[in-house]
């Protein structure tokens, strides 16, 4: 839930070279993290002995309202400006950057919400 009036998060190609964006006409953005980690313990042996850690889970959904470009699409297809269609095949692999500027009421910068 965002909790900030002028909350505007960018998107960054991280597989193109066009210049981050704004997303346009979000209605929603929510994110859940798994931290993939495995409690390791040994018997006869009290209490933790360590943690097996692994590349965390990220899971973002964005709704979003869009119309007459295609621009937010370009970017999470990983293609260029020059491309005027894109098919399911270019989202294959998605990589982006997605980064939230949390202000307050007067525009004054309370922080960056990474994603």
């Amino acid at each position: 839930m965002i909790h900030a009036s002028y909350y505007k998060p960018k998107i960054f190609g991280v597989l193109n070279d066009i210049t981050p964006n704004e997303i346009d006409r979000l209605q929603e953005l929510t994110a859940s993290t798994t931290l993939n980690r495995t409690k390791i313990e040994e018997i006869g042996r009290p209490g933790l002995v360590d943690w097996r850690k692994t590349s965390p889970t990220v899971s973002l959904t964005l709704r979003q309202l869009e119309y007459g470009s295609i621009q937010f699409y370009r970017e999470l297809a990983n293609v260029g400006n020059s491309v005027a269609t894109i098919t399911f095949e270019d989202f294959k692999t998605p990589q982006v950057d997605i980064a939230g500027y949390k202000t307050d009421d007067n525009g004054t910068f309370l922080g960056t919400v990474y994603y």
